[in-house]
């Protein structure tokens, strides 16, 4: 009896469907509701909120540093010794600039598009929760990349790192 790979005009087919298969299962550019992440760059940041970096002294305060990770990192002083940080890169249009701009009433950031590109300039208006950098409307698998935040009680320092 022969084997099902012997046939020749078999074996040929089931290969070529199984390649075919592949190539759209890994080549597929990434759709609305697929999940993507920001390539962000290795980031140790050190901040003093109660000296050079005072806006973030009071609870609930924030304070943006552009030239950090892919588009800039917003900080939030959540509790006493809490702090939350997340990189602007709108995780669904990092590649053509897209950030999320900080809502301060809401506890939102929201994409709302990138002013140098014709094609986003409006943004995909995912909203964002500044507690969570989960999205809470729009293009839902996609979170906003958080960075590990350590408060150093005895210098009285905030290290932001990835």
């Amino acid at each position: 009896m022969k084997d099902w790979f012997s046939f020749p005009t078999a074996g040929k087919s089931l290969s070529i469907g199984l390649i075919f298969a592949a190539t759209v299962l890994f080549c597929a550019c990434p759709g609305p509701d697929e999940f993507r992440k920001v390539p962000v760059p290795p980031v140790q940041l050190r901040i003093y909120p109660y000296g050079m970096d005072n806006a973030l002294g009071p609870v609930g305060n924030y304070k943006i540093f552009p030239n950090y990770g892919y588009a800039g990192i917003i900080v939030y002083h959540f509790t006493e010794t809490e702090y939350l940080a997340y990189d602007l890169a709108c995780p669904n249009d990092y590649e053509y600039g897209c950030k999320a701009t900080y809502h301060h009433e809401s506890l939102n950031l929201i994409c709302e598009g990138c002013p140098t590109c014709e094609d986003c300039r409006t943004g995909c208006n995912t909203v964002y929760s500044a507690l969570t950098g989960f999205p809470e409307a729009g293009h839902l698998p996609n979170p906003l990349y958080t960075y590990r935040t350590q408060w150093e009680p005895a210098t009285q320092t905030l290290l932001i790192y990835n």
